[in-house]
């Protein structure tokens, strides 16, 4: 008996058929995210109440610290942001600063508006969309985030910045569709602001939206969008490296590597050119592979 695909499954099915049909620069679905926030990722659970979060691959390092305040008496840390909603908004920003070449961003003047743009279901509660878009927001930009380069020679290089130097959100929760009488913004820093503009990675919205329930699947997903475009020759990297850019979170290697090959699976069927040989167990094969979003000229 064949299985009936289930609601996401279908939601996949339907992306590589738009996708295939449509570019996503005719689509107006073009997205971007910095290569600084694909070669290191951040979290996909919350890490918890910590001083400060890294990621390493390689000679490069992303170092996160949580924002710091005084609260009735006692210093709160606002955490750091984690899963797919802080990628969606980093995306976001990035294809707006593409778009606008300015360091304001306008988020819009509801609530409902904005999560329509990022691609986040409105529902209330302690654990729906909405709470969990303000924590996300709120942690991603007012954390310090450093990215520290190393050539091996002795040279470094260091960018260390907040995101946004102010943030005003006028959004009212209780009635997400209400129109604040002014438009909730985002101010960039002149160091955030220079890093989205530096060789961003292109994307397609349609493919975030149908794999964004697993922030896995979404860094993956970029991923291979930044290494397909310098990709010349077959290239082994072993899931124990991978495991250090990817999946820091998990113990288990063979946990790691199922997680990987279950999200895979998503990204190939949207990505139907995309050459990845998973069946080892000792590495991944990448293979030169038609771009999904294709270069102009």
């Amino acid at each position: 008996m064949i299985e009936e695909p289930n609601s996401r499954q279908q939601k996949i099915i339907q992306t590589a058929q738009e996708v295939f049909y449509l570019p996503a620069g005719e689509a107006n679905e073009l997205a971007f995210m910095s290569s600084s926030f694909i070669q290191a990722t951040l979290p996909h659970s919350d890490p918890g109440d910590v001083p400060l979060w890294y990621r390493q691959n390689g000679n490069y390092t992303l170092t996160i610290q949580p924002f710091l305040a005084p609260q009735n008496g006692q210093i709160k840390n606002f955490g750091i942001p984690y899963g797919s909603i802080p990628r969606l908004i980093l995306a976001w920003a990035n294809a707006e600063t593409v778009k606008t070449k300015s360091q304001e961003l306008v988020l819009g003047k509801s609530l409902s508006e904005f999560m329509d743009k990022v691609g986040i279901e409105i529902s209330g509660g302690p654990r729906g969309g909405i709470t969990r878009l303000k924590n996300q927001t709120l942690r991603l930009f007012s954390a310090r985030i450093s990215m520290m380069y190393e050539n091996g020679h002795g040279g470094l290089g260091l960018t260390d910045a907040r995101l946004a130097k102010q943030s005003y959100f006028f959004w009212d929760s209780k009635q997400p569709a209400q129109q604040a009488l002014w438009e909730s913004k985002i101010l960039l820093t002149e160091e955030f602001y220079k890093l989205l503009l530096e060789s961003p990675v292109p994307l397609d919205w349609r493919v975030l939206r149908s794999i964004k329930r697993s922030p896995m699947a979404l860094d993956l997903y970029m991923w291979m969008s930044y290494r397909m475009f310098t990709l010349k020759k077959p290239q082994k990297i072993k899931w124990e490296t991978l495991a250090l850019q990817f999946g820091s979170e998990y113990k288990n290697i063979r946990h790691f590597r199922a997680k990987v090959r279950e999200n895979f699976l998503k990204i190939m069927t949207i990505w139907q050119d995309l050459k990845v040989d998973l069946n080892s167990d000792q590495a991944v094969t990448l293979y030169p592979s038609r771009l999904l979003i294709l270069p102009k000229g």
